[in-house]
């Protein structure tokens, strides 16, 4: 027996297929390849808006990044506001990465507010307070004085006692009494304000003295030299001035000897006369060294009044040294 093939009906073939007999479907390629793409293009849409969302977020709210807000401690800027809606503490992100650099120098330098000023051949002034130097001055200043004239034309004048010498030794007693009433501070003014008033022909030389004498030392000269009175060595002798500190007792006879060892005209001397004095043995011995014939000044200083007191071993020196001797009243001196 012979079968015939099944005829095939014209439009039927979009219809599904069926194998002879068999359970599965076959589905199209080009509807696969639809659904696949379709799924892909939801889950990216869906991605994508989930990133647009925060959960909990109010509406109209905007996400910013947040992170650690660093402030300086010495930061005295005024520091802007924040825009409207937006945290303070959100105004500054930090990237992990970035490290944090503060405007400030790690160490903050200390400059000083006094450095010395240097004066003559370069040698720095030492640093000197106003208060406990009210004398020092600075080159080019004015030198406070106790109220005294200055010398006449040509003349050296210390304390008001004038002379006309060319070659002058100051001596200045700087013991531990000279401390009352500041009137180191004063001795020291004067001291400057005559060394000003040297002409450059004029040697001069500056002993201040307590135990021991403490003389003026400059390069190029002896112990026993006088030192012509040219600018540089009158601002190195006030640099040697501003360095004497008043302090230990007192002894005359050391620094006098010093002084007339130098062979000048003129002495002066200033102390406040504070014990032991000279006594006979010490006058001989200064006119012993005095055979050049130096007129000596004397200058007490005091802490009363004058009163007409019978004759002390200044007022004798001053006599046998054919100078002058003068009395100061320290609680007098103008102070600041």
């Amino acid at each position: 027996m012979v079968h015939e093939p099944t005829p095939v009906v014209a439009g039927n073939s979009g219809a599904s297929r069926f194998e002879n007999g068999s359970p599965l479907v076959v589905v199209p390629s080009w509807l696969v390849s639809l659904v696949l793409h379709s799924l892909l293009l939801f889950l990216l849409a869906s991605e994508l808006k989930s990133c647009g969302d925060v959960s909990g977020a109010a509406d109209g709210e905007l996400l910013r990044e947040v992170g650690i807000y660093v402030k300086a401690e010495k930061d005295t800027a005024p520091q802007e506001s924040p825009p409207t809606g937006e945290p303070a503490d959100t105004q500054v992100a930090m990237r992990p990465e970035s490290p944090v650099v503060s405007d400030e120098p790690p160490v903050r330098t200390a400059l000083p507010t006094d450095r010395p000023n240097v004066v003559g051949a370069g040698v720095p002034t030492p640093a000197a307070s106003s208060d406990a130097l009210p004398g020092v001055i600075q080159p080019g200043g004015r030198v406070r004085s106790a109220g005294l004239p200055p010398p006449p034309p040509g003349q050296i004048s210390f304390f008001g006692a004038n002379d006309s010498g060319e070659r002058v030794v100051y001596v200045l007693d700087c013991s531990s009494s000279m401390t009352i009433a500041n009137s180191i501070g004063v001795a020291k003014s004067e001291l400057k304000a005559s060394l000003r008033h040297l002409r450059p022909d004029h040697q001069f030389q500056v002993i201040f003295y307590n135990v021991h004498p403490s003389v003026l030392q400059v390069r190029g000269f002896g112990d026993s030299q006088l030192l012509p009175a040219s600018r540089v060595n009158r601002n190195l002798a006030i640099q040697f001035i501003d360095a004497q500190l008043a302090s230990n007792g007192t002894d005359h006879m050391p620094a006098l000897q010093r002084a007339l060892g130098f062979r000048p005209d003129v002495v002066f001397l200033l102390t406040d006369a504070d014990q032991p004095g000279l006594d006979a043995r010490d006058f001989a011995d200064i006119r012993k060294l005095n055979k050049g014939g130096a007129r000596i000044h004397c200058i007490e200083f005091g802490q009363e009044a004058n009163l007409n007191r019978d004759e002390n071993f200044l007022m004798h020196l001053a006599r046998e040294g054919r100078g002058t001797y003068r009395y100061f009243d320290v609680t007098r001196f103008p102070r600041r």
